[in-house]
């Protein structure tokens, strides 16, 4: 894995995504964001802008072994660990991530933490989904795809014209969906593809095509193999300029002009300035006559 598979959304303030879990995921190209507000699906890559702090590393990780009770101890203590560390402690925590590929016992622990955290700790659901992706196990692939195909709300609190438990949810399913795209496995690669062409959310059938075309490299071959799964009227998923590292500076921005220009109608109009609001001329009270002296 060499770069994140970006989401887009409205959820920052539900989405306590943390540096490690943001680094943590299945796509080694990274989409660029396109405009509308309909697209956006929820966590934004973690930018350092100039002179910003820099997060100092946490104690060292917990262990990551054992079977049964221990094993469910020491995932849940891994997870927490890992929704504190550092961005400087990415490469540690991949590396014990990857040591558990073959144990079942870690890897269901890690799911059920998901589970109990969905209705609590969004950022705590992230973080596990991220881990499940990373094992590269196809232990994982039945634990992601129960989250991918959970059926998404169609009612609840409107924040900016979206239902925010939808959103919340679809950022969870994103997560998954790039969770598989990363195991490589045969069977996870199927439901990739099946993402792709039967997912309702188009937030997550977009995150699944950029997660394929990521992880089988940027090539005529692989949209060619994409194609026949991507739906009428949404084949600009397929156009998506795409970054990837040596990419030289400017070049994405370019691509994405290109493509912004090739497809207007994901450009949002310009903003109208609405006429101000006639206002009546102020009136005076008027003033009461002095009392009669009768």
């Amino acid at each position: 894995m060499n770069r994140l598979c970006r989401y887009k959304g409205t959820l920052g303030r539900l989405a306590g995504a943390t540096v490690i879990s943001a680094s943590m995921v299945a796509c080694s190209a990274d989409p660029p964001q396109e405009i509308p507000g309909q697209q956006r699906a929820a966590v934004e890559k973690p930018v350092a802008s100039p002179g910003a702090a820099v997060i100092a590393p946490t104690r060292n990780p917990p262990a990551l072994t054992g079977t049964g009770t221990q094993a469910r101890d020491n995932a849940k203590a891994f997870l927490s660990w890992a929704g504190r560390a550092a961005f400087s402690q990415k490469e540690e925590a991949r590396a014990i991530i990857k040591s558990v590929r073959d144990n079942a016992d870690i890897i269901n622990a890690i799911a059920e933490e998901a589970r109990l955290a969905q209705r609590v700790d969004h950022g705590r659901v992230l973080v596990a989904l991220a881990l499940l992706g990373e094992t590269g196990s196809p232990l994982a692939i039945e634990h992601l795809r129960s989250w991918l195909w959970q059926p998404l709300p169609t009612t609840g609190e409107v924040v900016e014209g979206e239902i925010a438990e939808r959103t919340a949810l679809e950022m969870l399913e994103a997560k998954a969906v790039s969770g598989l795209a990363y195991i490589k496995d045969p069977t996870a690669e199927k439901e990739v593809l099946r993402a792709v062409a039967e997912h309702p959310s188009f937030h997550v059938r977009a995150e699944a095509a950029a997660c394929y075309r990521g992880n089988h490299g940027d090539t005529a071959a692989t949209l060619a193999a994409l194609a026949p799964y991507v739906r009428k009227g949404e084949e600009r998923i397929l156009d998506r300029p795409m970054r990837s590292p040596g990419d030289p500076g400017g070049s994405v921005n370019k691509r994405l002009q290109a493509y912004l220009a090739a497809h207007p109608e994901i450009v949002p109009p310009e903003p109208v300035s609405l006429p101000p609001k006639d206002k009546k001329p102020p009136t005076e009270r008027p003033i009461d006559p002095p009392p009669s002296r009768n």
